[in-house]
This record gives structure tokens, sequence and C-alpha cells, in this order.
């Protein structure tokens, strides 16, 4: 039992097990499951606190292990290929998927103001581009602007594979930055199925069993692409960008 209870391994089990364990419990205990909201909260939060630092010392030690500038370039030209390539599948998938299951269909929020849509405005392709280059790099990580903190991080990548052995040394405390946060990555893991339950008992409770009922088969559908996504994904990244 303390096995399954601290091992790494059986991570996924133990969220799964929560998972429908919160589900019951927003069935049947009702002020429990309002009640446990702040341990779901208190998950996100840590997930939160790790986006950008996970992003900006994962994606740099990364891009800075390559260390040559001929390889970088191969390799980085694949990844944009190979980017756009799923991109536009995503995009057919969602189109086809939406088509096929209607999310939502069915599905009311009495008790939520509706969103007005003509607040939202279609960016420009030029305005998009643009916005991908943070005019303060702090302000972007605060806001956690992903797209900009991409940029940032694979310019300072990059920067560090031309500079090579120049700056190793900045280069080995990246790459042990990097350490650390996946180890506390890890840790916060480890309370991942006390969130995972409290979010699902929250989320029942709120919104009932008609949440099931409406998403369930764009669930199913969405975690069998989901699916063929990652194994497609593994094929490419270790079986082609990686010759």
């Amino acid at each position: 039992m303390s096995t399954f209870l601290l091992n790494k391994k059986y991570l996924p089990h133990r969220v799964g097990v929560c998972f429908i364990i919160g589900i019951i419990a927003g069935l049947f205990f009702h002020d429990f499951s309002i009640w446990v909201k702040p341990a779901g909260d208190l998950f996100m939060n840590m997930i939160k606190m790790l986006i950008v630092p996970v992003i900006f010392f994962s994606v740099t030690s990364g891009i800075a292990a390559i260390g040559d500038v001929q390889r970088l370039k191969r390799i980085g030209s694949k990844v944009v290929i190979v980017y756009f390539l799923m991109t536009v599948i995503a995009c057919i998938v969602g189109i086809v998927m939406v088509n096929i299951t209607h999310p939502g269909v069915g599905f009311t929020l009495d008790n939520m103001q509706a969103f007005d849509t003509s607040k939202v405005k279609t960016p420009s392709f030029v305005n998009f581009l643009f916005d991908m280059v943070p005019v303060n790099i702090v302000d972007s990580m605060a806001k956690n602007q992903i797209m900009q903190m991409i940029f940032f991080t694979v310019l300072v990548g990059v920067a560090l594979v031309s500079l090579g052995e120049k700056v190793a040394g900045v280069t080995k405390i990246f790459d042990q930055c990097a350490s650390i946060i996946y180890k506390m990555l890890d840790i916060v893991m480890l309370y991942s199925p006390i969130g995972v339950l409290a979010l699902m008992a929250n989320t029942t409770a709120v919104f009932g069993p008609k949440l099931f009922g409406v998403l369930a088969k764009f669930v199913f559908y969405r975690l069998g692409w989901l699916s063929f996504d990652l194994v497609f994904s593994l094929v490419v990244s270790s079986g082609y960008i990686l010759k």
C-alpha cells in the first residue's frame, strides 16, 4: 500500500482513482465537495507557479545541449516543419470532432453571465507575429504570455549554442536549474491526486451530472486523439528530428 501511495510509477493510477472518487464525492457529498475547493485551487496555483521556470530553463538547456550551430539549424528547420504540420492536423481534427460530437449542446449554465463575443477581435497575421516578440520579458513572464516567453527562451538558447565554450559555465547553470525545476515539479505532482480529487468533487457538485452527460462523448474522442497525437509526436521527434 505504501508503495502505491508514494511510488512515482503509480502516480497516474493514484490520479485516476482520485478522479473517480472526486466525481462520486461531488454527486453524493455536496457540502464536502464545496468545502474542499481550496485544495484544488492550491494545486492549480502550484502548477501555474512552475510554468515560467519550466519553459525558460527546460527549453534553454535543451537547445544549449545541442552544442553545434549547424546541427541546431538542421533540427530547428525540421521542428518548424513538424510544428506547422501538427498544427494543421490539429485544426482539421478539431473541426471534425466538433462537427461529430457537438460539445456543449444541451448544456446550460443558468447561473453564469453570457460572454459578449462582439468584444473579441480576430488579430491579423502580422500582429500575431509581432505580438510574439516581448517588449518587456519580465512583464511577459508575470502575465504568462507563453509565446513571448518561448520566443525569448529560444533566443537565449541559440545565443548559448553560438557562443559555445565561452559560456559553458552559464550553460551548465541553466542545465542545473532545469534539474531543480524538474525535481520541484515531481514534488508538486505528489500532491496532484488530492488536487484532482478536490477539483473534480467541486466541479461535479457545482454543475451536477449533466456536465458529464453532455461532454462524455467529446472527452472520449478527445482522449483518443490525444493518445494518437502523443504517439505520433514521439515517433516523429525520436525517429525523424534527431536523426
